[in-house]
């Protein structure tokens, strides 16, 4: 993209890949560069709408961010008669560190040589501080002006660097004489059975060179006696009958004894991320679970008694709440009692005069006995008719507020204090 930007070209970006899309915009725009994934070329050569378009426009295709199969290369080129290559780079790296030459001797299969100015080395993997010799494979380190410094906010950069500042890429690869390097896997993918190493890669061409098969991809399964061995998943080609015998045979002529994928599944589509890469994490997920099916069953029994746990419990907290309540009504009670001598300060403002105020035991003796004892209070309203006639306006209030007290305390009083 750099490049087309810098040569001044015209760039065509859409938002997916969606082959009509693809050949929409290679019939308008006759594009001479097509960068892309594996996927993406393998889906232009094997639908029949592409022998309808006119591909002869490209010149150039630049293939990464997975291995290129040979023979998805060798079809793209003639149907298109442009020139494939492929390449390598990482995020860290910014990203391409790898190329084919785009004219000149090219090896398929390979990342070809290293970029102007890009520094490889091969190292072992257990030490990265040693280079492995020329043609044995190991961990690729890339050094060079378009390394990053380091993963930010990440204080422990240990693993990611070798001593002199060669970001170790997490890839296996192998560097001929002539400086070309080839990828043979991850290191995160590679199989260890009995002790030997399985690149997954290599076995992967080889199932690829079958005839009849249209995609394969190798993982690591677990195995009692080996550890791990090999698992080959295969998707027939329109048309093909292909057995799992057929497969292991046809291995067995191209590879060593252990490298044999001892596991062939036949599979109608692989699992595949945005941009088509195979997403083996979610084979070996998928086989982890085959394996040890208790393992799915025990969260799925373990889950139900986590989620009553909390309903069990609510009950007990209910408990509590309801006996704090059967706690405070003793509590409520003596406001009750109380409640009267709250009453005393209404008392003490509607009889102002002092003589009424020093009758207060009256008040008590209705509050703590008998309600029959508030009759006396009744019987001393027309002693407090004289302070009414020197002020008809009092009577008004004095009147209601006795009225307010025989009423909340002893309503029959009230009906005979009048006619008494």
């Amino acid at each position: 993209m750099n490049n087309t930007i810098l040569l001044g070209g015209t760039l065509v970006l859409l938002p997916r890949f969606d082959l009509d899309l693809v050949l929409a915009a290679i019939d308008e725009w006759k594009p001479t560069l097509f960068p892309g994934v594996p996927p993406i070329y393998q889906a232009l050569t094997d639908s029949p709408k592409a022998s309808k378009h006119n591909l002869t426009s490209l010149r150039l295709g630049v293939s990464g961010a997975m291995r290129l199969p040979v023979d998805v290369q060798a079809a793209f080129e003639q149907a298109s008669g442009a020139r494939l290559v492929e390449g390598y780079g990482m995020t860290e790296t910014s990203p391409s560190t790898h190329c084919n030459p785009t004219t000149g001797e090219r090896r398929p299969g390979s990342i070809g040589l290293p970029l102007p100015g890009t520094r490889c080395r091969i190292v072992d993997q257990a030490d990265p501080a040693k280079q492995v010799p020329i043609g044995s494979p190991g961990e690729l380190a890339i050094g060079g002006p378009q390394v990053f410094a380091g993963y930010w906010g990440r204080a422990d950069q240990e693993g990611v660097f070798t001593e002199d500042g060669y970001v170790l890429t997490g890839d296996f690869a192998v560097m001929d004489a002539a400086g070309y390097f080839t990828v043979v896997g991850r290191k995160k993918d590679m199989i260890i059975a009995g002790g030997f190493n399985i690149y997954p890669a290599e076995v992967e061409d080889v199932l690829r060179g079958i005839e009849g098969v249209q995609d394969a991809v190798v993982v690591g399964v677990p195995d009692r006696y080996r550890g791990e061995t090999t698992k080959a998943f295969v998707v027939r080609a329109p048309g093909a009958t292909l057995s799992e015998q057929d497969v292991r045979a046809h291995c067995a002529r191209a590879l060593t004894a252990y490298k044999v994928p001892k596991v062939v599944e036949f599979r109608d589509e692989l699992p595949r991320g945005a941009v088509g890469k195979v997403l083996r994490r979610v084979l070996v997920e998928q086989e982890r679970d085959a394996a040890d099916p208790r393992a799915r069953k025990e969260p799925t029994k373990s889950a139900p008694p986590a989620a009553r746990a909390p309903t069990k419990k609510a009950p007990t907290k209910k408990a509590a709440f309801t006996k704090a309540p059967t706690k405070k009504a003793p509590t409520k009670k003596a406001p009750l009692t109380k409640a009267p001598a709250q009453s005393a300060p209404p008392a003490k403002q509607v009889p102002a005069r002092k003589a009424p105020a020093k009758k207060a035991p009256i008040k008590k003796a209705p509050l703590t006995k008998a309600p029959a004892q508030s009759a006396p209070p009744a019987k001393q309203v027309p002693a407090r008719k004289a302070p009414a006639k020197k002020a008809p306006a009092k009577k008004a209030p004095t009147r209601p507020a006795s009225i307010t007290r025989a009423r909340a305390k002893t309503p029959p009083t009230l009906a005979e204090g009048p006619g008494g």
